[in-house]
């Protein structure tokens, strides 16, 4: 988490000057692990959530496999601790690892169950990993809704909602919750 703090201390203020952030309820985020899930519009996402939730959040990222082939940007990320998932296969291993990083503790896990992009209108369904994770773990889940339009030089609000449990969830029933989770992250637009 070392290098993660540096990192974040030399990106934050750059980052600061073009995006402006407002940040609503980061007191809602619980001391212990818990699985933030956040819409996903925009490759700055993973940034908008790291700066809102705070430098001393300990945050770990999921992402998608192809992330992980990328010359020097690979080892920056597999250095502070990203998983990532193979998006087109049953990865157990990526979902050990998530498993493994909320239940060790304090690490918020980061995730967009949407799995990609996902542009103003378009309509896209929620993957369950969250659900799962949620599940299996006892940790609660926070909703988060991050705007879909980044504003340069103009304040951007993101809203951190209510962390909720969701209990043991199986087979359909995982899907439902997922869609309730995406529900709850949309809710959230109105409030920023």
């Amino acid at each position: 988490m070392k290098l993660y703090s540096i990192l974040y201390c030399l990106v934050f203020p750059f980052f600061r000057l073009l995006y402006p952030l407002h940040v609503i309820g980061r007191e809602r985020l619980p001391e212990g692990g818990c699985v933030v899930c956040a819409n996903h519009s925009s490759n700055w996402d993973a940034l908008f959530m790291a700066f809102a939730l705070g430098r001393k959040a300990f945050p770990v990222f999921a992402a998608k496999i192809e992330m992980s082939r990328i010359p020097v940007l690979s080892g920056i990320l597999r250095a502070i601790g990203v998983i990532f998932i193979d998006r087109d296969a049953n990865d157990t291993k990526a979902m050990r690892q998530m498993l493994s990083a909320v239940s060790g503790g304090s690490a918020k896990l980061i995730l967009f169950p949407e799995g990609h992009r996902v542009s103003e209108g378009e309509a896209a369904s929620a993957k369950a990993g969250a659900i799962v994770i949620a599940s299996h773990t006892g940790a609660p889940l926070i909703p988060v809704f991050i705007p879909r339009e980044k504003r340069l030089f103009r304040a951007n609000t993101v809203v951190l909602g209510e962390p909720y449990s969701i209990g043991k969830v199986r087979g359909a029933e995982r899907e439902l919750k997922a869609r309730e989770l995406m529900q709850k992250i949309d809710r959230l637009r109105d409030i920023s």
